[in-house]
């Protein structure tokens, strides 16, 4: 039995053109958010008939809101690297770049994470990227085909799988310390050999096993954060 490959690149293929036109449209949320808010902030200035402000206290806040050390936060996504929804750590030894590690639980069951989290503030906004390494348990749906060229539906399983993930989002932090994100990424595993593959068609000529080799799964997804930056620094 053999796994058809254009179902595989077709997948890959999807999966990384969503993921261009998610990163596109942060990165065009990312400079006009905050245009908008400073023009806003401009505004309220000059009716209250105020002077520019002396540029020290916006640094003040800047580094108060962003130079913080450790953050919780909890993550609820569509097939995220943690699953549907886990919680993580973030250490940030440095403004823009932050350490993460978590847990989570998936329709699978659960799962790790952990990477490195590169993060560009603006005023209240950030534009954030992440990459990292996920593992855990997988099941796919995907499709297959005989060797007399019948195509069948199957299940996939790994008891154990890890892949890479990278996703891009927008953060907006209050001055307290809660913050909330939207990130999209894409995450693709490792390891391509199942360690088990059921048909779950039914037919005359439907064979009854299917290859547990030769399919690597790739997934987009969406997610949400919520997370609390305690005010620490090094």
């Amino acid at each position: 039995m053999t796994v058809s490959g254009n179902v595989v690149s077709s997948s890959m293929t999807s999966g990384v053109r969503a993921f261009a036109l998610m990163l596109t449209c942060v990165m065009a949320l990312f400079g006009v958010v905050p245009q908008l808010v400073s023009r806003a902030a401009a505004q309220d200035s000059e009716v209250g008939g105020g002077t520019a402000a002396d540029p020290e206290p916006e640094v003040s806040d800047r580094e108060r809101l962003w130079s913080r050390l450790l953050a919780v936060e909890l993550q609820g996504a569509i097939d995220g690297p943690l699953g549907v929804a886990g919680g993580t750590l973030v250490i940030s030894p440095l403004e823009a770049l932050a350490l993460e590690v978590g847990g989570g639980i998936s329709r699978d069951g659960a799962r790790v994470a952990g990477g490195l989290r590169l993060v560009l503030p603006q005023d209240h906004f950030a534009l954030q990227m992440r990459v990292g390494i996920a593992a855990g348990p997988l099941t796919w749906d995907g499709r297959g085909q005989s060797e007399a060229g019948v195509q069948y539906n199957a299940q996939r399983r790994w008891e154990f799988s890890a892949g890479m993930y990278a996703d891009v989002g927008l953060q907006y932090r209050f001055d307290f310390g809660l913050y909330l994100g939207l990130h999209g990424g894409v995450e693709s595993a490792f390891n391509s050999a199942a360690d088990s593959c059921t048909v779950t068609d039914t037919g005359p000529d439907v064979p009854n096993e299917c290859s547990t080799g030769g399919f690597r799964p790739t997934r987009i997804y969406l997610g949400l954060q919520i997370g609390y930056a305690f005010d620490l620094r090094i």
